[in-house]
């Protein structure tokens, strides 16, 4: 069984982040530490969104604040649009001990992200 580690995280217009990569190729031990308020979880949640499509903990929070799943929220949780409208996007780069390279990546459009029905 290969051994396969995140070597590159870019995340794009998602949540407070505008355009952001993070290079671990040389790192054997990610941590993420700071201040509240300053992104560690909504690493988490890119990467969470990135592997699985969604992100456990905010739909478990909208069930239980709008029971029956009310949607149709004016804008989007996730997208930053600080910078103008542009597609969210999070992309990985995982490496093994060979070297081989496995890369994952997850985009919502503008156009979608813009219809109400959507968020």
């Amino acid at each position: 069984m290969k051994n396969w580690k995140l070597s590159k995280l870019r995340i794009n217009n998602f949540k407070a982040f505008d355009k952001v990569e993070f290079d671990f190729e040389s790192s054997s031990l990610l941590t993420l530490e700071g201040p509240n308020g300053y992104g560690k979880t909504s690493v988490y949640d890119a990467l969470e969104l990135l592997f699985t499509g969604k992100i456990k903990r905010i739909e478990q929070l909208c069930q239980t604040i709008m029971p029956g799943g009310v949607r149709n929220y004016s804008d989007n949780l996730f997208w930053n649009k600080t910078k103008g409208e542009e597609d969210i996007e999070i992309s990985v780069e995982m490496s093994d001990d060979n070297n081989e390279k496995l890369y994952f990546s997850r985009r919502a459009l503008a156009d979608d992200l813009k219809i109400i029905q959507n968020n």
